[in-house]
């Protein structure tokens, strides 16, 4: 469990938004959990990011709630909870709080910085912070400066029982945890992640968060309702749950994923394509069976065709018999940043020109970036055989049957991602994400000011019924 990885948890937020603006609901990430507390009922999780809430009743992650019911967007230095406490304190980056009956929070205090040490009794919670000495005076509802109480480190180091780690059986480096009445609780491992444990079991719980890589390459649906997030690493979400599968051989090793003939196929950096399945992955094909490069820079599927793009060409084979490998040649295919397959059609985006090639390597039509009014190309999306080129100077739209080309007027700057969904284009940008209506090109622009962690959006994905808006300080979901 103890994992060098970006954990994202779902929390869906409700924004107060403009009238011009689609409501962002967006993700809470966190890199390091800070401190666990409990008040016999819940354990509170203290993030970098934000609250995170195990409640015991359910014996699960509480990941959502009303705006500010966990604090979003905190960094949080201190839990004060205990089951002799009427009260429930967290000192942030932000100020202090108290929390409400209604489970809102309350602000009592300027921030004081990280906490060291705190200590209570049945009347006052005392801390030692960075920013000085404070204590809560709990009938009084009064900050003062000043320790009343003995006070102890945050940390609370490791319980009893070796927690063990439920892929090698090895015992976890633990810095703190809070238990329940019943047995369950919540521990920090050293590096700050969290998981859940029960003192009937010296093994930890698994199912207590979202995991993603730092980059995320791709979003796929399964069959029964759950996703595939392939990055840096792969998680799958079945039942409201995730994975925390690890395979070793793909760890900072996937660039690609896409579903054919009901499996799950990866691009890997170094061991050609193969399918995922299980907790396990097959390397099917390899430059043994006839690939140009085991590195695979991106995959397409076409009914049960696979087609992969490397830098040295584009292959590709049937994934009834993923062996019987094909080149096909004559592409222009050299530093080529994104590719598409429809119907015929193979379609290559260099950043300096847009390529249209037959399956046998003909090219039927070359566009260059100055022709599709830009200096150079960064992303496309495509909407049946209308294509969308996305450039520094804005988006051009080409028809890949009439060969009609025009411009897209409702954006004229840099686009680094597009997305297009039920008549709709979203475009990352620098300074905001772009939802363009495609019949009227009406348009609205959300930013930070619209609930996005960032204006600075930098890839998409379809998720759920949803946009994933990847932004450069986490994720939101669009509806």
């Amino acid at each position: 469990m103890i994992r060098r990885w970006l954990v994202f948890l779902l929390l869906f937020l409700s924004a107060s938004l403009t009238s011009a603006a689609r409501e962002a609901l967006s993700f809470i990430s966190y890199e390091k959990a800070t401190d666990v507390a409990s008040d016999s009922f819940n354990v509170y999780c203290g993030t970098d990011k934000g609250l995170i809430i195990y409640r015991g009743a359910e014996g699960s992650f509480q990941y959502s709630g009303n705006p500010g019911d966990l604090l979003e967007r905190h960094h949080i230095y201190m839990i004060a909870a205990a089951e002799e406490l009427g009260e429930v304190l967290a000192f942030t980056d932000r100020g202090i709080y108290r929390r409400l009956a209604d489970d809102s929070w309350e602000k009592i205090g300027k921030s004081v910085g990280p906490v060291l040490e705190w200590g209570y009794d049945n009347r006052r919670i005392s801390v030692r912070a960075k920013g000085g000495d404070y204590t809560w005076l709990l009938t009084r509802f009064e900050l003062v400066r000043g320790l009343q109480v003995p006070v102890h480190p945050i940390h609370r180091k490791a319980p009893d029982f070796p927690p063990l780690d439920p892929d090698t059986g090895n015992p976890l480096e633990v810095i703190d945890y809070a238990g329940l009445p019943g047995g369950d609780g919540v521990l920090i491992t050293r590096e700050g992640y969290l998981a859940a444990f029960s003192s009937s079991s010296p093994v930890v719980k698994k199912e207590n968060g979202a995991l993603f890589g730092s980059g995320l390459k791709a979003v796929l649906p399964d069959e029964e309702g759950g996703y595939w997030f392939v990055g840096t690493f792969i998680n799958h979400l079945k039942n409201g749950a995730f994975s925390f599968d690890r395979v070793p051989e793909l760890d900072d090793n996937l660039n690609d994923a896409v579903r054919a003939a009901g499996r799950l196929w990866l691009a890997t950096r170094s061991n050609g394509v193969g399918v995922y399945a299980g907790t396990s992955f097959r390397s099917a094909v390899k430059m043994d069976a006839g690939l140009l490069d085991n590195n695979i820079i991106s995959l397409r599927a076409e009914g049960e065709e696979l087609y992969l793009l490397t830098k040295y060409g584009i292959n590709s084979f049937n994934v009834r018999q993923p062996r019987k490998v094909r080149e096909i040649r004559g592409i222009d295919f050299f530093n080529v940043d994104q590719f598409d397959v429809t119907e015929g059609t193979l379609i290559l985006l260099h950043r300096d020109r847009l390529i249209l090639a037959a399956k046998d390597g003909t090219v039927l039509q070359r566009l260059t970036a100055s022709s599709l009014h830009s200096d150079f190309l960064n992303t496309m999306a495509r909407a049946g055989t209308r294509l969308y080129v996305g450039g520094n100077m804005g988006i051009m739209w080409y028809d890949i049957d009439t060969h009609e080309s025009g411009v897209v007027k409702s954006l004229r700057e840099g686009v680094s991602d597009m997305l297009v969904r039920e008549g709709k284009l979203y475009a990352a940008t620098e300074t905001g994400l772009y939802i363009i209506d495609l019949e009227t090109e009406r348009f609205k622009v959300l930013t930070v000011e619209d609930g996005l962690c960032s204006s600075r959006t930098e890839k998409l994905f379809a998720y759920n019924g949803y946009v994933l808006a990847v932004t450069s300080k986490g994720m939101n979901l669009i509806p």
